[in-house]
């Protein structure tokens, strides 16, 4: 008897939860289907209106309540693939069509599935290059609104994502990226979806060069000549610094993506003013130096960030003033000395040889490194930005350190 009154209890239990849960899962449908209804009617409204990315949004959300058990109606299967047809979507337009069709299958939506059919085929289109923008373009551009609407949507989706899957009408076409271009021609109502992928060259190029066009670095540079690093009497200025310009100009050619070789000529200045007080009777020059270069070597880009490096050779001449090793000087070579070795300076009073002038040609040779920022386009395949770069010069008696801020225009890293 106990076992059945507990029995008795449990199916009791069962029975009143089941009853609480009923109103809760009637509740969830009725706001299904008010959804519903508010989503058709704003499909209407907006139609009327000529909004037709309003309505093909309000459908796909029609779409997500049919998922959740709401099952459209012939009316709001059409009027999507209205709102589709009108935005260029017209593989969704189709499968709209096909909606529609199994709710009812009407003569107005059969006819136009069949017509859509006739005039285009799908197409599955994709570029790999990551740092060009892909461009489809049609032989002949169709008069047909629906048409031209299709290839317009499929140009915007390429130039937004570098894919697109979908219908296109039948015709030509040319896909191209980066320098690279594959023609194709669409046959309306083919089954499988003609697959069109454009690939940068197997060694990373696209073509000959990836890309190619003038190279110009042009700004401020500040250089060092460094102190003599030779042992005894120097005959020779002392360290002199100052600031300058520094210009190059020569091409810059992309191999393959992302490398290439940068190579310039150039010109390359430094002034300082003396700072010394004027004396009667003796010269009182500016340092100054003057030298024409070459550069050659390879260049990577990672995006709008440009990166060089090279080797450089360069000759001119310099101007500077005083004496390397003064107490040396002073010691070996007093004032009058007859000493071979000091016949050079035999002539400038002690207390004057900062004033000594000199010039002489120089024959230097070194590397330089740099990278650069690209922020704005100059034209058909060029790109302008800043750069910073920063070398070393050497010839037998000391160095040549030096450093650049510039305005920089390089090719940009896809063929020009």
């Amino acid at each position: 008897m106990k076992r059945a009154l507990q029995t008795l209890t449990a199916c009791l239990a069962l029975t009143l939860g089941g009853l609480a849960v009923l109103p809760t899962v009637a509740q969830a449908g009725e706001v299904e289907i008010a959804e519903h209804r508010r989503l058709s009617e704003e499909m209407n409204r907006l139609a009327s209106r000529g909004a037709w990315q309003g309505v093909d949004s309000r459908f796909i959300e029609l779409m997500e309540l049919e998922k959740k058990g709401e099952r459209l109606t012939y009316d709001e299967w059409f009027l999507g693939a209205q709102s589709a047809q009108n935005l260029g979507k017209m593989a969704a337009c189709r499968q709209r069509l096909e909606g529609a069709i199994a709710q009812d299958p009407k003569d107005e939506a059969t006819s136009w599935l069949t017509a859509i059919d006739a005039s285009y085929g799908p197409v599955n289109l994709r570029s790999l290059d990551k740092e060009s923008e892909a461009v489809l373009t049609a032989k002949a551009m169709p008069f047909v609104p629906d048409q031209r609407m299709a290839i317009e949507y499929a140009q915007s989706k390429l130039s937004q994502g570098r894919t697109f899957r979908g219908l296109l009408p039948a015709g030509s076409y040319t896909l191209s990226s980066g320098g690279v271009s594959q023609e194709f021609v669409v046959n309306a109502g083919s089954g499988e979806p003609m697959q069109i992928k454009i690939t940068p060259g197997s060694d990373g190029s696209t073509g000959f060069l990836a890309y190619v066009g003038p190279r110009l670095d042009l700004g401020a540079a500040y250089t060092v000549g460094g102190a003599p690093q030779v042992d005894g009497v120097v005959q020779g200025p002392p360290s002199f610094s100052g600031g300058g310009a520094r210009v190059g100009v020569g091409v810059e050619m992309g191999l393959k993506r992302g490398f290439g070789l940068v190579a310039q000529v150039g010109y390359h200045n430094l002034f300082s003013p003396s700072g010394r007080p004027d004396v009667v009777g003796v010269p009182n020059k500016a340092d100054s130096l003057h030298l024409g270069y070459g550069m050659v070597g390879p260049s990577l880009r990672f995006g709008d960030l440009w990166l060089h490096a090279g080797g450089v050779l360069a000759i001119g001449v310099a101007n500077a003033s005083g004496v390397a090793n003064p107490d040396a000087v002073s010691s070996q070579c007093p004032y009058g000395g007859e000493e071979e070795v000091c016949a050079w300076v035999s002539g400038v009073e002690e207390g004057k040889r900062e004033y000594f002038p000199w010039t002489t040609s120089l024959t230097t040779s070194g590397v330089q490194a740099g990278l650069g920022y690209a922020l704005f386009d100059m034209g058909e395949g060029l790109q302008g930005g800043i750069g910073l770069s920063g070398g070393l010069l050497f010839d037998p008696t000391r160095s040549y350190p030096w450093g650049q801020l510039s305005f920089t225009v390089g090719p940009a890293s896809s063929r020009n």
